[in-house]
């Protein structure tokens, strides 16, 4: 699914949580400068690749097909949500659902491909890095305790996925406040470069090894 000119320019006000790793240099697809170029304008967005493609285009069939086999209700999820500490703290979120009740939480639908890294490490009740940053910027955001990543398997080499013979896991992953302070601090340090127009010197952050310490204690739990 495609979106508009007033949708980038919203996203170019903050950073979302496919931001974040490549703020800390953790992102195989973008470096921290690509970022800063992006929400200073200096380039405008790049169109999706048929990953992200095939991620968008089947987000409902992920939601619909954890509902069904966990029995857990999926509502709406939240589109430009800014942290509670904004504008010092540019994060915003956009979620693909919530899982209602007294103590909500953020669900995130992704799709991947079978004996890819992100699955294997997916199988292995793990959350890749990237997927980890991602997920934890939004539990700051909406100020939630826990979330589900479900991803959707499916083969390699085509697209067109009948989500009936994909494999579906879900992963509940709790919130980490070390790993959230940290995201906030190099958020907040990262759009002071985009104010003051000074691109990031920066590769990797020097925050990297704290963050991934950070995550590596963070609660996971096989949903499905």
């Amino acid at each position: 699914m495609g979106h508009d000119a007033a949708w980038h320019a919203k996203r170019r006000e903050g950073i979302g949580g496919s931001d974040i790793a490549a703020i800390f240099g953790l992102s195989s697809w973008k470096k921290p400068l690509d970022i800063y170029r992006l929400k200073t304008g200096m380039e405008g967005p790049s169109n999706a690749g048929a990953a992200a493609a095939r991620g968008s285009r089947l987000e409902g069939a992920v939601i619909k097909r954890f509902v069904l086999d966990s029995g857990m209700p999926v509502t709406d999820g939240h589109d430009f949500l800014r942290h509670h500490q904004w504008p010092r703290v540019r994060l915003q979120a956009n979620t693909d659902g919530t899982i209602p009740g007294d103590d909500p939480g953020v669900f995130e639908a992704k799709t991947t491909t079978r004996h890819s890294r992100t699955a294997d490490t997916l199988y292995e009740d793990m959350i890749p890095i990237y997927y980890a940053t991602q997920v934890q910027g939004y539990l700051a955001a909406t100020d939630y305790s826990w979330g589900v990543l479900a991803a959707m398997v499916g083969p390699a080499g085509h697209n067109e996925w009948d989500p009936h013979q994909c494999d579906l896991l879900a992963l509940r992953f709790e919130r980490n406040d070390t790993a959230i302070q940290i995201i906030e601090e190099v958020v907040e340090e990262f759009w002071a470069h985009v104010d003051d127009r000074r691109p990031p010197r920066w590769t990797r952050h020097n925050l990297v090894q704290d963050l991934l310490q950070a995550l590596r204690w963070t609660e996971v739990e096989r949903v499905l």
